[in-house]
């Protein structure tokens, strides 16, 4: 009976060490994105400089909160290019412009929980 005890509580452990690790990897690889892992407040977009010289990009993210995030593409300065309204989550978008900076933006009222990269 003392083994049976054993038994069952050890399962019950490794059950629980499993679905901790689990959510933890989980957790991980969602915010293993290169521009950014993070709530993000209304109006707030961060960007990252462009992989290559080609005339294109890719914005990718998933998201909560909203229906969709503002895939932006931007200049070093600041200087807004061109934008796209992405939906349904998660979603990316291609630019066909040259420019030096890509990223996400949030364009609501409320903060958001964005993971953001790019990649061309």
């Amino acid at each position: 009976m003392l083994h049976l005890r054993s038994l069952v509580g050890l399962v019950a452990a490794m059950a629980a060490a499993t679905t901790l690790l689990g959510a933890g990897a989980d957790s991980a690889e969602a915010c293993a994105w290169n521009i950014g892992c993070q709530f993000y407040s209304p109006a707030e977009g961060h960007t990252a400089l462009q992989f290559t010289q080609y005339p294109d990009e890719i914005v990718g993210a998933s998201w909560d909160t909203y229906d969709s995030f503002l895939a932006i593409a931007t200049t070093s300065s600041g200087t807004w290019k061109d934008q796209a309204t992405v939906y349904s989550s998660p979603n990316s978008y291609r630019f066909f412009i040259f420019t030096d900076k890509y990223g996400c933006y949030n364009h609501h009222t409320g903060t958001m929980w964005v993971n953001c990269k790019h990649y061309e």
